[in-house]
């Protein structure tokens, strides 16, 4: 019988996993084996939750008219509104940290591209392969239309190259800098000229007048080269292995990846063929990730931070809007990353305005009980259990286990076990509140 994960263990794994997970949630993982824990998060359909835009199912507004416009800032809006959604309705919150894992990685912007039918499909996409095969996301990424668009892969022809492509898939999608040369960018440029958009369908058009059919060579690889082939000759390499699991490593560990445990970690990968629950899974059992130093060592995006606050203590929204601004605000506006490089995130989503603002609003929150019309009945048996709904010890003891991840910085008032709302405000403006 697989040992049981006991609850600290079980709220490290979930915190990063998920989207501040219930004691409820918590309690129940303490009781199963981490292997178990870890396989069911893995086992995430691909389909969202949330019934997609209509606008998806019908032609892309490609006009440059005042009303084509104005139905495309509609169409955007309704998208994310429609993510929003999905992140606070889901139950397999892995796979949307994955989504936004991707989005944040293969960078496009709604503010280049102008299509909300391209962004959608583009999402679709990586949440189709959110947790399957990197080969396969790949491979669909450089066929994507809202990614030609975004770096003028549809402006790059056989006789006057456009290496904004290139060079984006070499530095940041696979390699990583230092690892080619401006040759090599050259080359992988004319490798992937023709590969175009056509608007209207929102699809991949591949324009063979405009293919460069020369020999070309790419990291010491010669032929006549396609895009095709220079994505085999990335997944070769073993450095792009390397490069992607440092970024997951930022994103569920911390920010300072060490070299060995990176190298055996990427090596799994690359055994399995670049399938990501492997991957994922000896991520999640690795000793770094175990390591009680990696509990609170990460700071809560603004997408965490407000997801994981809405879900957790069960807000009725009658509108995501809110949340979409106040996200914004906090700076990370979803289908709208600030460049090609994404959101930096770590310390970076900290500054004097951010920080002021995050402390604003999560007390604007919980300003008032009114936001929490049920939390004496239904809401605390949902979060904490039914016996700790009507203990007031064991529901104060519960709440700062499972909302914070470490000892408060603002030591808690005893006489606040008799006020779960109070002690709630309390914990929720905590430093550590900030920290997953």
């Amino acid at each position: 019988m697989a040992r049981k994960m006991g609850f600290e263990r079980a709220r490290q794994l979930l915190s990063r996993a998920e989207f501040a997970p219930s004691y409820t949630q918590l309690a129940a993982a303490a009781q199963s084996g981490e292997e178990r824990v870890i396989d069911a998060l893995l086992a995430a359909p691909a389909a969202p939750t949330t019934a997609p835009p209509g606008f998806v199912k019908e032609p892309a507004v490609s006009g440059r008219d005042s009303a084509s416009r104005l139905l495309r800032q509609e169409q955007a809006s309704e998208l994310s509104q429609w993510w929003h959604a999905e992140l606070i309705g889901t139950a397999h919150p892995l796979r949307e940290k994955m989504v936004l894992f991707w989005h944040n990685h293969f960078v496009t912007s709604m503010a280049s591209v102008r299509s909300p039918l391209m962004m959608y499909n583009q999402n679709a996409l990586f949440r189709t392969h959110a947790l399957g095969n990197f080969r396969a996301l790949l491979e669909g990424v450089v066929r994507d239309p809202a990614m030609l668009m975004y770096l003028n892969n549809n402006s790059n022809r056989r006789r006057e190259p456009n290496e904004n492509f290139a060079r984006e898939l070499l530095e940041l999608f696979t390699l990583g800098q230092g690892h080619y040369t401006e040759r090599d960018i050259k080359e992988c440029a004319r490798a992937f000229t023709g590969w175009s958009v056509q608007a209207r369908t929102a699809s991949f058009k591949l324009r063979a007048r405009q293919h460069d059919p020369g020999a070309k060579t790419v990291l010491g690889t010669t032929g006549t080269l396609d895009g095709q082939d220079v994505v085999n000759i990335l997944l070769d390499h073993p450095q792009t292995a390397l490069h992607i699991t440092q970024k997951l490593w930022r994103a569920f560990i911390n920010q300072t990846p060490d070299a060995d445990e990176v190298a055996r970690l990427a090596s799994i990968w690359r055994k399995a063929s670049y399938e990501l629950k492997p991957l994922l899974r000896a991520l999640f059992l690795s000793p770094f990730f175990l390591d009680r130093a990696t509990i609170g060592a990460q700071i809560k995006s603004p997408v965490e931070l407000i997801i994981g606050t809405v879900r957790l203590f069960d807000f009725k929204l009658d509108s995501v809007l809110p949340v979409l601004a106040i996200s914004r605000r906090m700076g990370q506006q979803l289908f709208y990353p600030p460049n090609v490089k994404g959101w930096e995130g770590g310390k970076r989503w900290i500054n004097a305005d951010t920080l002021l603002y995050r402390q604003q609003t999560l007390e604007r929150l919980f300003r008032t009980p009114d936001n929490f019309p049920d939390m004496e009945t239904r809401g605390w048996e949902k979060m904490l259990g039914a016996r700790a709904a009507k203990d007031k010890k064991t529901r104060a003891a519960r709440l700062i286990k499972t909302v914070l991840p470490l000892t408060p910085i603002h030591p808690v008032d005893p006489s606040l076990d008799a006020d779960a709302f109070e002690l709630i405000r309390h914990l929720v403006a905590d430093p550590t509140y900030q920290l997953c």
